[in-house]
């Protein structure tokens, strides 16, 4: 998946439950952080208080074709 940045470089993996965050830093100098997940994480209903702040700090959907991860965002800032 780091492939997709480019000549990006990974700088970081860490688990978070089940989340699995990259980290990456382009040539140019910024930061990339990603998670990637499996789709049970977005099926708690309510979410958990993590998923929650994770929604709330700036969750950026780049692929979600089922739109499961649309209806958390609704969810988690209701």
């Amino acid at each position: 998946m780091v492939a997709l940045f480019g000549s990006a470089e990974l700088i970081a993996t860490r688990q978070w439950g089940p989340l699995t965050e990259r980290r990456v830093a382009l040539p140019s100098g910024p930061e990339i952080e990603f998670g990637v997940v499996p789709q049970s994480w977005a099926d708690i209903d309510p979410p958990d208080p993590g998923t929650v702040r994770v929604v709330h700090d700036g969750l950026q959907i780049i692929y979600s074709p089922d739109g499961l991860l649309r209806g958390l965002v609704g969810t988690a800032t209701e």
